[in-house]
């Protein structure tokens, strides 16, 4: 049983999870601002859903070399490049870094790109990488 999907109320139908970027993949580059304290550009996930989904979870894949702690917050949003509305805001740390999970989970529509931005409190990019774990809504029934 998914966790989030299970405070939420709901339970799965169907073993549907699945990521994005499909996997397996490294993830998706999200580069933050050179500035500290400040959000890059969003970074495309998904052009288009192709279903209604949930995202239950998202896992930050670090890449770069630094090892002194900092953090990064990541911004969720969906919507037409340059018109992007945020739906989620989390945050992990370099060099330590844990699957998020979302609850309540995050609705989807179907035909919906989703996209992210970060920023960090340092100006060394550490090549974070990004990937969500997703449901569609159809494979998920109230408990």
């Amino acid at each position: 049983m998914d966790f989030p999907l299970a405070l939420a109320g709901l339970k799965t139908v169907n073993p549907g999870q699945f990521c994005i970027p499909t996997g397996p993949s490294v993830g998706t580059a999200v580069t933050k601002s050179t500035s500290a304290n400040t959000y890059g550009s969003y970074a495309e996930l998904t052009a288009s859903t192709s279903a209604a989904l949930y995202i239950t979870c998202a896992t930050v894949i670090f890449s770069g070399t630094n090892t002194t702690p900092t953090y990064f917050q990541f911004m969720l949003g969906t919507g037409a490049v340059g018109s992007e509305t945020p739906v989620n805001v989390f945050s992990v740390s370099v060099p330590h870094s844990a699957p998020m999970r979302f609850n309540p989970p995050i609705p989807v529509a179907s035909g919906t790109r989703i996209a992210a931005k970060v920023a960090g409190d340092g100006t060394v990019d550490d090549a974070p990488k990004l990937v969500l774990q997703c449901i569609n809504q159809s494979d998920v029934v109230a408990m």
